[in-house]
């Protein structure tokens, strides 16, 4: 994915923000252990650490490099399992696939000077089922809710946001390679984010809270705890984590608070109402990055306005229920702000601001050479005492920062023989597009026992970085043989 920051405390959930619906799913795993490794630039030791690390399907991961020269690129033996991006300039995220079993994939690291290192990426199927059901309890009628009733409490059906004050449950499940559940297994929940509490007490016991509570699974392999949304809670994203604690396995859920008032004025929300996206470096803004944007209150629909469709791409312009969400795409060129207005059918308005600036980061610098041509590209072949006259052009290099390209060109060119006893060259020093003048001697012999077959000798043109060969046709022998 392009580098780039939510404002405010949105920021840590950006990684999050390509879900389909509210509710997302996160596992990760880690390791350790020495990487193979071809230091070749004679500099720190390139390395990427974790060097043995272990990660679950379909949970983002992260490596990272250090020493060699930088920037990197990046590796992996099989895409489809563990993908990473083509290069780095330090810490890179991994996106493992979906296996059924253990799968070792070989991540190889390659920097701007030559060195390798190649570590061993464990993929494992994950433990814990891919999603975090929400259930929130009954309310009001007029808190906006789209759960359906159903009979499991880690099912797929469950609500995708909750109101401020409301009570509920988050669930997750563990199962083993062949679905079953697992019973017993300590699995931790985490506020990771939010004004979000859970309950903490025994059964029947006073209402205590927490931001952490373990509890085991069932004989189905469920794991539940009770939660709340704090009465005093703004309209926010909120971001559950459940880990199983003897594999370290995890997954995160997230869904919106809705500010609900009781016997209060529920007017049109947005969350979020400002996002900032920032692109891979400080010459480019960003291009196919996503958010997604969720309306409650007011009076549904909600008709949606792009006013910049040169800059953003709405994924659609009309939002049926409360608590349903519009997206909006980058498309690369630079805007701040984008505001975007959002009229209910009761005539009121609400607005989101987007804001698309470029990185932070330098961009990366390359340096390639510009070829050596010369014409023609193939020199006439020379008799004792012929010439011929060649133009040489090009050389020197482009350095390329970002899309900016800046061309050095060569002043001058080297022109050398292998063989100065057969044929010369001159001048030894040219200036692009200058003639070059070749004559065979009228004496010498290429290749004993004496021929008047045609030969090759070599030709060589340097800028003083690069040099390129031209085979030249020759007389062999010089004076012929009667």
């Amino acid at each position: 994915m392009p580098g780039y920051r939510l404002t405010a405390w949105l920021r840590p959930l950006l990684t999050l923000a390509a879900i389909a619906g509210v509710l997302s799913l996160a596992a990760c795993g880690g390791g350790g252990g020495s990487p193979s490794q071809n230091n070749s630039s004679g500099s720190v030791t390139l390395a990427v650490l974790p060097a043995s690390p272990t990660v679950y399907s379909g949970t983002p991961g992260s490596l990272t490099v250090s020493g060699g020269r930088g920037p990197y690129t990046v590796f992996s033996s099989d895409q489809t399992v563990l993908q990473v991006p083509s290069t780095t300039s330090g810490t890179f995220a991994i996106t493992p696939g979906t296996v059924s079993q253990d799968t070792t994939v070989q991540v190889t690291v390659r920097d701007a000077a030559g060195a390798i290192v190649t570590i061993p990426v464990v993929v494992k199927a994950g433990l814990l089922v891919n999603s975090m059901t929400l259930k929130a309890d009954d309310f009001a009628s007029v808190c906006p809710n789209d759960r359906i009733e159903s009979t499991s409490p880690t099912d797929d059906v469950g609500s995708t946001w909750i109101c401020s004050g409301q009570t509920g449950t988050v669930g997750v499940r563990i199962q083993n390679a062949n679905g079953g559940g697992l019973s017993g297994r300590p699995i931790q929940f985490d506020v990771i984010q939010g004004d979000f509490q859970i309950f903490t007490n025994a059964a029947g016991a006073p209402d205590t809270f927490g931001l952490t509570y373990t509890v085991p699974t069932d004989q189905n392999g469920n794991a539940v705890v009770r939660i709340r949304a704090n009465p005093a809670a703004s309209q926010q994203l909120v971001i559950v984590q459940a880990k199983d604690v003897d594999s370290g396995n995890f997954v995160r859920g997230i869904f919106v608070i809705y500010q609900f008032l009781q016997n209060g004025d529920n007017q049109m929300q947005v969350v979020p109402d400002t996002v900032t996206i920032t692109g891979p470096d400080t010459l480019t803004c960003s291009s196919g990055v996503s958010n997604t944007f969720y309306v409650f209150g007011g009076k549904p629909p909600y008709t949606i306005s792009n006013p910049v469709p040169q800059f953003l791409r709405l994924g659609q312009s009309i939002v049926a229920n409360s608590g349903g969400g519009f997206t909006l795409t980058t498309l690369g060129g630079c805007v701040s702000p984008a505001t975007i207005a959002i009229n209910d059918s009761a005539g009121h308005t609400a607005t989101v601001t987007l804001n698309n600036n470029v990185g932070t980061t330098p961009p990366s610098t390359t340096t390639s050479p510009i070829p050596i041509v010369v014409t023609p590209s193939n020199v006439p072949a020379l008799t004792c005492g012929a010439n011929t006259n060649i133009v040489a052009t090009g050389g020197g290099t482009i350095t390329t920062t970002g899309t900016t390209q800046t061309p050095n060109p060569a002043t001058s060119l080297f022109v050398g023989v292998d063989r100065p006893d057969i044929i010369t060259a001159l001048p030894t020093t040219a200036t692009p597009g200058a003639p070059i003048t070749i004559t065979r001697l009228l004496v010498g012999t290429v290749n004993p026992p004496d021929s008047n077959a045609l030969v090759p000798v070599n030709l060589f043109i340097s800028d003083g970085v690069q040099t390129k060969t031209i085979p030249v046709q020759v007389a062999n022998t010089c004076p012929p043989v009667p």
